[in-house]
């Protein structure tokens, strides 16, 4: 028995020594595994939790910036070049601080104005040449110009034929008068300056009158009307004198009207050659009282003629007397908005003469107003600006109150004018 108890012993002591050098033996290395890329997002994700949903900020759509509304186009063809440019660079000038001044204020309905402009060289070619482009080639929706009479006319096929409104920067009455379907102007023509002049000579007591005028457009406008209208008036036309649209002397016609007995002289002409006229006139010791349309006293002219233009009385917008109007003349904002806007642009005072560019635009921008049509649609909104400008009532432009229709494509009502004289470069409203 003793025996059995001991091997029993021995037994158990080798038992637990086996499982103490098992804990103590060192584990085995693991076996490397190989590191993967994770796995690529799902196409699909799985739905969020509600959790999750009430978490996560709600995703924000990127917005794409608004696309720029088409701008209406304007064809600008004026004189640049040539015989004209005391009118056209001015108009031009104009045209642009009017669309300068529209489009600082955000446009037509959210439309910008945007001018296209050419040079009509002063030449009807060139003109015809220039409103086919500005009609067909470039789209225009409408043409401010071209300049004078004689270059309006002879566009005026082309004007017709593509169904484009042209606001011509001429005066003569034939552009209007009879009415065009779609040629409008908004300078004074013969019908409407020469009375006014007739009332200045009246008022001086002046029987005998003397015309002086250049062979273009313009000067046979005058004469046209002067003619025949001017003993029905009570004067006597003691002598009718001409020139070329290039001559820089004057002596000949002058000392003809000198001795035929002239009292008072209508020299019907707008450009360079009118304050030649009047400084040769003073050079000469005629001191004629005289008049003609008010295009001459732009400030070219004025400086050129210095105090030949002393005894000048012309009927003229108020626009060249308008810090000398009452405030509640209708005229005077428009005015001296034009003024402001155009030294803006240009950075020099306001020359008058611009007011007809600055006018063609404005008076186009109050059309689309009130028409809103898609430049898209070119031949609608031809269409639409035409009957915008013919339906302006009691309109206050620069150059006049207008209001235009079907019959009518002017506007500009009797008595439209100032009578002003020009003293040492000076405008003032003539006693």
């Amino acid at each position: 028995m003793k025996l059995m108890s001991k091997i029993a012993a021995l037994l158990s002591i080798l038992v637990i020594t086996s499982f103490v050098l098992a804990a103590c033996a060192p584990a085995a290395a693991p076996t490397a595994t190989p590191t993967k890329a994770p796995a690529a997002a799902p196409t699909t994700s799985a739905a969020p939790t509600a959790a999750a949903q009430a978490t996560k900020p709600a995703a924000v759509t990127p917005t794409a910036p608004p696309k720029a509304l088409d701008p209406y186009k304007i064809g600008v063809v004026l004189a640049l070049s040539g015989y004209y440019t005391a009118i056209g660079i001015p108009g031009r000038d104009g045209a642009m601080a009017a669309a300068n001044e529209i489009n600082a204020a955000g446009g037509i309905n959210g439309r910008k104005l945007d001018l296209v402009v050419y040079d009509d060289g002063t030449d009807e070619t060139k003109a015809v040449l220039a409103v086919k482009k500005a009609a067909n080639d470039d789209k225009v929706v409408a043409i401010v110009g071209p300049t004078g009479s004689g270059l309006p006319m002879a566009a005026m096929p082309v004007i017709e034929e593509a169904q484009v409104p042209m606001l011509a920067i001429g005066s003569g009455d034939a552009i209007v008068n009879p009415v065009k379907k779609w040629a409008f102007k908004f300078i004074s023509g013969e019908a409407k300056n020469i009375p006014e002049i007739y009332s200045f000579f009246k008022s001086k007591g002046i029987k005998k009158l003397a015309l002086l005028y250049p062979s273009t457009a313009v000067g046979k406008g005058g004469l046209a009307y002067i003619e025949p209208t001017a003993s029905k008036e009570g004067f006597e036309l003691v002598a009718i004198e001409s020139y070329g649209p290039e001559d820089k002397e004057f002596a000949p016609q002058l000392t003809k009207i000198k001795s035929a007995g002239a009292q008072g002289l209508i020299v019907y002409d707008a450009s360079i050659a009118s304050a030649l006229i009047g400084k040769q006139m003073k050079d000469m010791g005629i001191n004629l009282p005289w008049s003609g349309p008010y295009g001459m006293i732009g400030p070219a002219n004025v400086k050129a003629a210095g105090d030949g233009f002393d005894n000048l009385v012309v009927p003229a917008p108020k626009e060249y007397v308008a810090t000398q109007l009452p405030d509640s003349d209708p005229q005077k904002k428009a005015a001296l908005q034009f003024m402001e806007a155009y030294k803006k642009t240009t950075g020099k005072d306001a020359d008058p003469l611009a007011m007809h560019g600055w006018d063609a635009v404005m008076i186009i921008a109050e059309a689309l107003k009130k028409t809103n049509p898609d430049p898209a649609n070119l031949a609608d909104t031809r269409a639409k600006i035409r009957d915008g400008i013919e339906g302006l009532k009691n309109y206050a432009a620069v150059v006049s109150i207008l209001n235009l229709s079907p019959t009518d494509h002017e506007g500009m009502p009797p008595g439209w004018s100032a009578l002003v004289s020009v003293k040492d470069g000076k405008f003032s409203i003539a006693k």
